[in-house]
């Protein structure tokens, strides 16, 4: 995470004074990390690290600017967690329920309906922020692109954590007849 959030940093100090192509690498490394250090959380952290360190390694050899290829890190990552998402709402348990049920949480049917419901909400968030990063990476500016991908992507990411959050307390409450 800390490094998804400083990649965009990296690379818009590094622009004019590194290549593209190292930038990619960089990407592909820890992804590479990532993906060793996840093994043990199970084969979707595998999976998903895989699916984006292949979809970066082609666009960098199908791309005519390595500088696009060298940006398109996020939009990889997004569009990995929202195949992970999808894919748990054809193949349940959603990824909320199984991050549920890591907690410990039991989930009644009610839950489940709700935890899908998040799990969707997340998928169209991770698609529509991988546009975002998209049209960013074909931007001019590159600042643009490390302003949002480095900072304002995680302010919504947190702010969709956080009004999730209290959505949850409000069903809950209004579960249980209005006493928490």
């Amino acid at each position: 995470m800390a490094f998804g959030a400083a990649y965009p940093f990296i690379v818009y100090a590094g622009i004019g004074h590194v290549p593209p192509a190292a930038f990619v690498g960089l990407a592909l490394a820890v992804l590479a990390i990532r993906a060793v250090w996840l093994r043990g959380e199970g084969r979707d952290a595998v999976v998903l690290g895989a699916l984006a360190a292949v979809g970066l390694g082609l666009l960098a050899l199908l791309s005519i600017d390595g500088m696009v290829a060298a940006k398109a890190y996020p939009v990889l990552m997004s569009l990995a967690f929202a195949a992970a998402f999808g894919g748990s709402l054809l193949f349940p348990p959603t990824l909320v329920e199984r991050f549920a049920a890591m907690a410990g949480t039991v989930a009644t049917a009610p839950a489940r309906r709700y935890m899908r419901r998040v799990t969707l909400v997340w998928f169209f968030f991770l698609l529509a922020n991988a546009g975002v990063s998209g049209w960013t990476a074909l931007a001019e500016d590159p600042a643009v692109w490390a302003l949002y991908n480095g900072l304002l992507s995680y302010l919504l990411m947190g702010l969709l954590m956080g009004g999730e959050l209290v959505v949850r307390r409000w069903v809950r409450r209004r579960a249980k007849g209005g006493a928490e």
